[in-house]
């Protein structure tokens, strides 16, 4: 059962719930980052295509059945047992279609492809696919009642174990078979960590189908448009191209998906649930929103453009100098992955006020000008224009989805554009800063000294930003307390609430 709860309390549950799936994701990301150190040395760019090649397809037929029922679960306050029973019983049976379509389609991908290995790697996909479907539905709650805890638990105990089997199968079989093992591995204990780690027992049920599919029905077209804004672009390198150039894309989008895009899934899983407590508040729940967006670029986009101006330094120090050569697709995912956090960080707000159509509808125009752009670049084997093209697209599709949520909420534009153009101009203060820096110091043959170097510089010209966006901030301190009764919102304002009690109390330990 699900209590109500005041504004203040949701508000600091959310907060909290940020906090542990930040960190959820950076102790994730962290494994992956070491993964991928180990990996990039054992394995080559061939292997990462075939995988890459085999999950291209695995995700064809999971963004078509794939409703995301969990959201509808939560965005309802009042879900009943019949809902979660019939949940679950559909997520086994679009597990089971995935599976029978892998097992199907084995055999004419290998051919269209002309790679042979993927007969034998497809039935494993289809394992990992019935695992999926099977999993408790009850660990929803978990989220649903902003218990974020026992979700990082969950998730980190899952990638512990698929890491210490992608690894070990890494060191023993130096193959791509190693990347399946873990992928599998983490569908398993998925399964059986979520009947350990939650007390709800689903049973088989249709009851709600009609309820649940009302939801998420959008949820079905966000998923296919979301493929093909990313997957579907693999797709079209991958029959275009050499599996050489479609490894090379995976990684360095991989690797910039790890610093960039990833960083807003897990603060969503803390906003969708708050958001939707706070829907009969627009009030509090605009200010709520405007507070979240400004937070999110504020750690995400200096991380992205860091990452953008040394892709260099962390290509060759994280993956080895093989890779080196096309370190430059890494810029371009950086930059464009700065633009969609902002994006991802607004869609939550859409589906708590059980407007998905949204979503679907900025995808749908935000994915057409997509694959025109990018498929006549690459049949152009013109691959720096085809990846600026996504980068364009990024950029439209957050001042678009910004747009519309500042409309939904009735937010006045300015008011949440002012914390993003600070954002962007301490943005380019780091960039600039970084370019200066890296003229400086250029690469070097040891290890130790390219990591050493790329630490200090990350490490000044995150400085410098941050020195640049509280100037502005404090400099137009008096003209947003002048136009508003309350506190200036932004994310320098939250930083100091929170930290100015911690220095206080510090402040009196010591005296």
């Amino acid at each position: 059962m699900i209590h109500l709860m005041d504004d203040s309390s949701i508000t600091k549950k959310m907060g909290i719930g940020a906090v542990w799936m930040v960190f959820l994701r950076l102790c994730v990301r962290l494994l992956s980052i070491i993964s991928l150190f180990i990996m990039a040395r054992l394995l080559v760019p061939e292997d990462y295509g075939i995988v890459a090649l085999a999950m291209s397809f695995y995700a064809i037929l999971d963004v078509i059945t794939t409703f995301n029922f969990d959201l509808p679960l939560i965005q309802n306050q009042h879900a009943t047992k019949e809902d979660y029973n019939t949940a679950w019983s559909l997520n086994i049976l679009m597990g089971l279609f995935i599976a029978i379509g892998l097992l199907i389609g084995s055999h004419p991908m290998a051919a269209l492809f002309n790679e042979p290995q993927l007969t034998s790697i497809f039935p494993c996909l289809a394992v990992m696919a019935i695992l999926q479907g099977f999993t408790n539905i009850g660990i929803v709650n978990f989220r649903k009642e902003l218990k974020l805890k026992k979700e990082f638990h969950f998730e980190f105990s899952k990638k512990i174990l698929s890491f210490i089997v992608t690894v070990t199968a890494g060191v023993l079989l130096k193959s791509y078979w190693a990347l399946i093992l873990g992928m599998i591995t983490n569908s398993l204990a998925g399964l059986l960590l979520s009947f350990i780690m939650s007390d709800y027992r689903p049973s088989l049920s249709l009851k709600s189908w009609r309820s649940l599919l009302n939801f998420s029905k959008w949820m079905l077209f966000t998923n296919i448009l979301g493929f093909t804004n990313n997957r579907l672009m693999m797709l079209i390198v991958g029959s275009s191209l050499n599996t050489k150039v479609l490894g090379n894309y995976s990684m360095m989008k991989e690797v910039a998906d790890i610093t960039t895009v990833e960083l807003v899934l897990p603060i969503q899983k803390a906003l969708f649930p708050g958001y939707s407590k706070l829907t009969n508040d627009r009030h509090q729940l605009a200010q709520v929103f405007l507070n979240s967006i400004s937070m999110i670029a504020f750690f995400g986009v200096p991380i992205a453009v860091t990452l953008a101006i040394l892709n260099e330094y962390f290509v060759i120090i994280l993956l080895s100098d093989k890779w080196l050569s096309e370190s430059w697709m890494l810029k371009i995912f950086c930059l464009s992955g700065a633009f969609s956090l902002v994006t991802g960080a607004t869609f939550s707000i859409y589906y708590a006020l059980a407007k998905p159509q949204i979503v679907t509808a900025i995808l749908f125009i935000q994915g057409v000008i997509r694959v025109i752009l990018f498929s006549y670049f690459i049949t152009q084997n013109q691959i720096l224009e085809a990846l600026l093209s996504i980068l364009a697209t990024a950029i439209f599709g957050t001042l678009l989805s910004l747009v519309t949520s500042c409309r939904l909420l009735t937010l006045p534009i300015l008011q949440l554009l002012w914390p993003l153009t600070r954002t962007v101009l301490a943005a380019i203060c780091l960039t600039g800063c970084l370019l200066l820096l890296n003229a400086w110091f250029p690469l070097h043959d040891n290890f130790f000294i390219n990591l050493l170097t790329m630490s200090v510089m990350a490490i000044i010209g995150l400085a410098i930003y941050s020195i640049c966006h509280f100037s502005l901030w404090y400099f137009t301190y008096p003209l947003q307390t002048a136009s508003s009764a309350s506190q200036p919102t932004g994310a320098e304002a939250i930083i100091i609430q929170l930290v100015k009690p911690k220095l206080s109390a510090l402040k009196l330990k010591l005296s």
